[in-house]
């Protein structure tokens, strides 16, 4: 990215030290720690699971931090050895120091609020508060008094002695301090839009009258505001670009400063109120003196946002680094794992009289150099290391638009925008090798890995072959009737692939320039859509979403009391064979222009040469299964797409886009089948063992019965007004039962195809149902703390099995003899939950599985009934041996995990990722193996296919997906 999200910021207390917590990826995130009178970062350290909390110590000595594994970990500063420290079982909302610095005080999202011994790094006090949501604050009021925030509008205060926390008061806060911004040991403080400055005392809620600041009209615009805890004094940063300082929190005693920047994001102060740090939208951050207004210090500058470049990254030949250009005069290498910046390197400036050249093309080295090419038709070769100096070499007459360079990295194939292409020793500028087989503008150059071929595309629809070895024209390729703009060699060189404009590629034969197949990509792929009212351009997941599904599906549609009804699905991405849109108008780009213009701009194989990875202008990535010719799942990035490679763990595919980001994306099965949607949320949506059957139900109060293959409605049926929220399916297809939001079962015969009745036992609402794998048994289970086994001949309960919470998930074994089932803590769904087997037919128990830190939200038996995997809403997998009850090994993951099946014969653990993902893992590894996202706010319900061959997914909005494993 252009600059890293602030997500944190804090001054230490005696205005030594600065701190910053900045998102880097998708899940990691880096804590830097400034030194402020040298202006100088004294730590940079990585958290690839996140920073969630940062407190500094008194008297500056050490940080504190929270990491996203749930850990603790103390930093002494300046320098020393780290330490790690482990209690929670969720991750820290908000840490804090005693007054004197030998206790430290972790809140975490798990209710605990833990008192550690800094000394001994041992934990020596914690409270548990069972009502508690997540954690927001925690601050100690005296070394015998502290309190805690809660998003559930209440402050608790802890009575500290002889290592004992005693909760002695509980404080109920105003509605309007519930999204309050900043508090000190006794006060919290925040503004509303129209409001003056919102002061809450902790200790008895009241309010207490506070400045304002301008008119009421003003308050609109306040951005960040922070408190001193020793000096009481309140600053606050207005999108008038000004800080304002109250001291003592007093309106008579105000200041105010004019920063040069209005995109004020966070402040913080240290106590005394001398040393404020502003972190911008840009990633700057400001550190401001009070005594010293005069000098404020950009220890990062502010990176605007302005400039835009054409030149795409691009990603080094490991795939461990992408160059790309941050502005036209500073080149950036990023490491691809951790998403910080390796180095930044300046371009050499031109001569006072000579104009600057703009960089056209960019590509990372394998020898310690970056190459960008640029409009004066020069290759200037940056170099790496410390102290080595930049050199540049004049190859053309005309701006330099491709770049690619040899394995052993001694010769680089160069195009130009007049169609030169140009073999060069970068180490010799004089031995070159000068060719005119092109008639328009070089689009893109590749060379082999085995260093015996090169490639070059033009705008003149031809693609050239080289001999790398004597630097010659081997063969001109004909094929295209577009510019084309992407080439690449398969990983054993015998093949290469080429794309153009309009989204056509060739997949051709590279020693002979056989074609060996073509495919074109769909319009919605390819062509950017504009809005006819305003002509900008539209990059939303949504018109992405018609696009491929048609106008009128109403798969948007959230109120279920809405009349319109589900209009008949379009073409599916299974059903419309590759190549099928009709050709556009051709558009040549001006071969004077370096940029690369619309289609497909970025191709990669991958390690195995099984898939082709195609990047479009438009912003998508397709793939396709080179083996059975055909597609996978698309993806939409939201910005055009620069650079593609694939990992070198085969699945996963590194995708640069043009504003910066590099994302990682695993690989998909085939493209869903879209069944015709529900109105509104589709709560419960199963496969029968074959993937041929779907029966599906939501808040429309109707189930539904699907022919998957066919796409086709087999029977609606409407459900006596009641809302179908939790069901199952028999493994045969035959029988289903759903419950509402109540407490009654309800018997589905998809035989008869009619509805048998509803029937009660339960005395409060029903969560979960489970089909044995026969059919003929079902268990119920909800709140009434009760699961009842029935048969479903008769529907009648056969016996009760009591527990000591309510029951929120059930499963029976493979053979049907024992029954799983996952209750939910009282107290929420953050504390351990009880995971037991039971005898299906005495309701004795046998087992309990312990292990999970909060709430069980899914669970899959292997085939045998011999493991057994579970997952819970904090990302934690564990295996079973449903024979002994050990634990087999366990992992955790950034994301909550529900909705546990197993796919492709037992080897694959399919599960919902939250909120709108699947992840497929190794089923005995526990490694990440693929991760599908839906085009959904929320996948709702998760099931998979007895045979493991098909996933079902019903989401939101109201569509239901199904997607097909090893290309049946």
């Amino acid at each position: 990215m252009r600059f890293s999200p602030m997500r944190a910021l804090r001054v230490s207390s005696d205005g030594t030290y600065v701190g910053v917590v900045r998102r880097v990826n998708q899940n990691g995130d880096l804590l830097q720690v400034w030194d402020v009178a040298a202006g100088q970062l004294i730590h940079a350290i990585y958290e690839p699971l996140g920073v969630t909390a940062v407190a500094f110590a008194p008297e500056s000595r050490s940080l504190a931090y929270g990491a996203g594994d749930a850990s603790v970990i103390l930093q002494p500063l300046p320098t020393g050895a780290a330490s790690r420290w482990k209690s929670h079982r969720l991750t820290i909302g908000d840490l804090a120091f005693s007054p004197d610095g030998t206790q430290l005080a972790s809140f975490g999202h798990d209710n605990r609020l833990i008192v550690w011994d800094v000394a001994r790094a041992t934990a020596i006090a914690e409270a548990t508060d069972a009502n508690a949501r997540f954690a927001l604050q925690v601050k100690f009021a005296g070394e015998d008094r502290l309190w805690t925030r809660s998003n559930d509008g209440l402050i608790r205060w802890y009575d500290f002695k002889a290592h004992t926390l005693v909760l002695s008061q509980e404080v109920k806060l105003p509605a309007d301090a519930l999204r309050v911004a900043a508090a000190d040991d006794a006060r919290l403080y925040g503004f509303q839009p129209g409001q003056s400055l919102l002061i809450v005392d902790a200790a008895t809620g009241r309010e207490i009258p506070g400045p304002t600041v301008g008119s009421a009209d003003q308050l609109g615009g306040v951005t960040a505001i922070a408190v001193a805890s020793a000096s009481h004094d309140v600053a606050v940063c207005t999108t008038a670009g000004e800080l304002t300082l109250w001291t003592g929190g007093d309106p008579a005693r105000t200041k105010s400063w004019t920063l040069g920047t209005k995109l004020v994001v966070a402040l913080a102060g240290d106590p005394n109120g001398r040393v404020w740090s502003i972190c911008t939208a840009g990633g700057g951050l400001l550190v401001f003196d009070r005594d010293h207004p005069e000098t404020p210090q950009w220890f990062e500058p502010e990176e605007t946002g302005t400039f835009e470049s054409s030149v795409a990254p691009r990603f080094s030949h490991d795939g461990t680094v992408v160059a790309s250009l941050r502005d036209p005069q500073t080149v950036v290498l990023s490491e691809i794992a951790s998403g910080l910046t390796r180095q930044r390197i300046t371009r050499p400036h031109s001569g006072e009289n000579s104009p600057v050249a703009m960089v056209t093309s960019l590509l990372p080295g394998r020898k310690a150099v970056v190459y960008c090419g640029t409009s004066a038709g020069a290759v200037e070769v940056l170099q790496t290391e410390q102290n080595a100096s930049p050199s540049t070499v004049t190859v053309a007459q005309s701006a330099i638009t491709a770049l690619a360079e040899s394995p052993d990295g001694q010769h680089l194939l160069v195009g130009a925008a007049d169609g030169a292409t140009i073999w060069i020793d970068p180490a010799q500028a004089s031995r070159r090798k000068l060719h005119r087989a092109h008639a328009a503008r070089i689009g893109a150059a590749e060379i082999s890995a085995s260093g015996r071929w090169g490639a070059t595309g033009s705008d003149d629809t031809t693609v050239v072959l080289w001999n790398a070895t004597t630097q010659s024209q081997h063969l001109t390729l004909r094929g295209h009737e577009y510019p084309v703009q992407s080439v690449a060699f398969s990983p054993d060189s015998g093949w290469l692939v080429s794309g153009d404009q309009r989204g056509h590629f060739i997949l051709w034969e590279a020693p002979t320039g056989r074609q060996i197949w073509s495919a074109t990509l769909r319009d919605a792929l390819v062509q950017r859509r504009a809005d006819p009212a305003t002509g900008t351009e539209v990059w939303t997941p949504q018109a992405a979403f018609s696009e491929f599904f048609g106008p009128n599906f109403s798969g948007g549609v959230r109120d279920p009391q809405q009349a319109d009804e589900a209009a008949e699905p379009s073409k599916t991405d299974s059903d419309m064979p590759v190549g099928d849109a009709q050709p556009a108008s051709r558009e040549m780009e001006d071969p004077a222009v370096s940029a690369r213009g619309r289609g497909i701009v970025a191709l990669a194989f991958s390690r195995d040469q099984r898939v082709l990875a195609v990047g479009t202008s438009s912003g998508y990535t397709q793939t396709f299964d080179l083996i059975g010719r055909r597609e996978l799942s698309p993806v939409f990035h939201q910005s055009p797409i620069g650079d593609l490679v694939f990992s070198t763990d085969v699945a996963s595919l590194l995708v640069a886009t043009g504003a910066g980001d590099v994302t990682r994306w695993r690989r998909a099965p085939d493209p869903p089948r879209l069944l015709a949607a529900h109105r509104g949320r589709v709560h419960f949506a199963a496969l029968d063992s074959t993937g041929r059957r779907a029966v599906t139900g939501g808040v429309d109060k109707t189930l539904r019965v699907w022919d998957v293959d066919q796409g086709a409605l087999v029977e609606p049926f409407e459900n006596d007004g009641e809302a179908v929220a939790t069901g199952a399916l028999s493994p045969d297809g035959r029988r289903a039962v759903t419950c509402g939001y109540g407490s009654g079962v309800v018997f589905w015969d998809l035989v008869a195809m009619a509805r048998l009745g509803k029937r009660f036992g339960h005395a409060k609402r029903v969560h979960a149902l489970a089909f044995s794998a026969d059919g003929n048994t079902v268990a119920s289970g909800g709140d009434d703390r009760t699961v009842r086994v029935w048969d479903f001949a008769t529907q009648k309960t056969r016996h009760v099995i009591s527990h000591d919470a309510a029951v929120r998930f059930i499963a029976f074994t493979p053979d049907g003899d024992k029954l799983l089932t996952a209750t939910i803590d009282p107290r929420s769904w953050q504390f351990p939950a009880r995971l037991r087997l039971w005898e299906t037919s005495t309701g004795r128990s046998v087992m309990e599985f312990s292990g999970h830190r909060v709430a069980v939200t899914g669970a899959a038996f292997s085939a045998d009934g011999r493991e057994l995997t579970s997952c819970g809403a904090d990302g934690q997998v564990c295996r079973w041996n449903t024979t002994s009850g050990e634990l087999l090994s366990d992992t955790f993951r950034p994301n909550g995990l529900s909705h546990a099946g197993l796919v492709c014969g037992g080897q694959c653990l399919v599960m919902r990722r939250f909120n709108d993902g699947i992840s497929v893992d190794h089923a005995s590894s526990l490694a990440r193996l693929a991760e599908i996202d839906v085009s959904t706010r929320a996948v709702s319900d998760l099931n998979v296919a007895g045979r493991g061959n098909r996933i079902i997914a019903g989401t939101e909005e109201g569509a239901v997906y199904v997607w097909s494993l090893n290309h049946e």
